[in-house]
């Protein structure tokens, strides 16, 4: 199954770097925008919902933030600044999205994904309220990447980009954009005056009519944690270990969200199991967020004795209740609670980000192994692999016989291990795993 050539290819985007013109003290990849404006796109979408009472679909929202740049991993990240040199720019821009998707990732899917992955892919951007959210979740991201670099001093560049930023954030019609101009770009630590005067006046002029104002301040606090969100870029994984290539938490937690979106797809279209998608994409997107107070620490080092465990747990618990809560309005506080503290329960989604988070391990440690970092992580290559065993699920099977082949070291025993080599013999011949069209 092509799926995990996908996962691979997708995993490239962790090296190409946004603004490749400009300098930066901190440049983030085009995987952590994808990230930080998926978590964008669903404070959107809670807005959208609990403030004006429109109906959003927050599961394609979030299918359309984690995959809309894919092709970049084939053209690299294209400035929108060009599309301002030619009138022609922006057209052909669109049209080699196009055949980056068809000739590349259209043929890492399974046939039956292919239709919806070009709506996620390639018109993510529409006109639908969900495309709308996307738009406008891709701007504050950049509004955030622009205020970054002009706290840190870098500002000739970054004024210009954000003032253009700001200006397209206005033309896209949604409630919610009204909201955050005028409750949460405050909530982002910087004077008014970089974002100029047309701002300013803009939000002087918004209107939200029927509104709960003290509802609407609530929110507010969301800015908050769209603000720290940004921390876990600069948090690493692996910490105590050389690596060729290293990635973010937040890079980590897409790749959770992207994997997780295939085994729900399975569990549903090929297994026949009800799954909340928006539960499983809106975990992965925050379940190691407590991170950016407690720091990443290592799996071995928290499993090293129950004492250990339990002291981490407690920690976790008390981080959230005394530094994290206060990020989150309480209106929707217990569902973040669930997402962040309790990610990896016993339901179908909960094992879900268990086999996702595992699955990202694998090819973290897998890529290392193809560049020669063998020494390190060709053990814990095989100990993480065994480990996916227990999380009891279809589509982690499927996955084991039809995409572990793909994450691009083909010997299975030699590499992942003789138990999971075993495993993988009995589950082949159940006619369950015969591969999806």
């Amino acid at each position: 199954m092509p799926f995990g050539k996908h996962l691979n290819d997708m995993r490239e985007l962790m090296v190409v770097k946004r603004f490749q013109n400009r300098f930066m003290h901190k440049r983030r990849s085009v995987v952590e925008h994808m990230g930080s404006t998926a978590m964008i796109s669903h404070w959107l979408c809670i807005f959208e919902k609990e403030l004006f009472g429109t109906k959003v679909d927050v599961a394609e929202v979030l299918q359309r933030a984690i995959n809309f740049n894919s092709t970049q991993f084939k053209t690299g990240n294209i400035l929108n600044s060009n599309n301002k040199l030619t009138p022609s720019m922006k057209e052909a821009k669109q049209t080699i999205k196009e055949i980056a998707y068809r000739d590349y990732i259209e043929k890492t899917l399974p046939k039956s994904w292919t239709k919806d992955f070009e709506r996620y892919i390639i018109n993510a951007k529409d006109s639908s309220v969900e495309g709308k959210i996307i738009q406008a979740a891709d701007l504050i991201d950049t509004i955030l990447e622009c205020i970054e670099e002009i706290r840190l001093h870098n500002k000739e560049t970054f004024e210009i980009v954000l003032r253009e930023t700001v200006e397209s954030l206005m033309s896209v019609k949604l409630m919610s954009v009204d909201y955050v101009i005028k409750y949460i770009l405050p909530k982002f630590k910087l004077d008014d005056r970089y974002y100029g005067d047309n701002l300013i006046n803009y939000r002087g002029n918004i209107k939200l009519n029927n509104c709960d104002v003290s509802l609407m301040e609530s929110f507010s606090i969301s800015g908050e944690y769209m603000y720290q969100y940004r921390n876990l870029m600069d948090l690493m994984r692996y910490q105590n270990k050389y690596m060729f290539k290293r990635t973010s938490v937040v890079e980590h937690m897409w790749s959770v969200a992207k994997i997780s979106q295939g085994l729900s797809i399975w569990m549903k279209d090929k297994f026949n199991v009800d799954v909340n998608l928006e539960k499983v994409l809106c975990t992965a997107l925050a379940h190691d967020f407590s991170e950016f107070i407690t720091g990443d620490i290592l799996s071995t080092t928290k499993r090293m004795t129950n004492r250990m465990k339990e002291a981490v747990d407690e920690m976790e618990k008390v981080a959230f209740k005394h530094q994290i809560e206060a990020l989150i309005p309480k209106e929707v506080r217990c569902d973040f609670e669930q997402y962040i503290l309790y990610p990896k329960d016993d339901g179908v989604e909960g094992k879900i980000i268990a086999a996702a988070d595992i699955i990202d391990t694998i090819y973290e440690c897998a890529g290392e192994v193809k560049l020669g970092n063998n020494e390190i992580f060709g053990e814990i290559l095989k100990k993480v692999t065994k480990s996916l065993l227990s999380v009891r699920l279809e589509a982690v099977d499927y996955f084991l016989i039809h995409s572990l082949k793909d994450v691009g070291l083909d010997d299975i025993e030699k590499y992942y291990g003789e138990e999971v080599y075993n495993y993988i013999q009995t589950i082949n011949e159940d006619d369950r795993f015969k591969p999806q069209i």
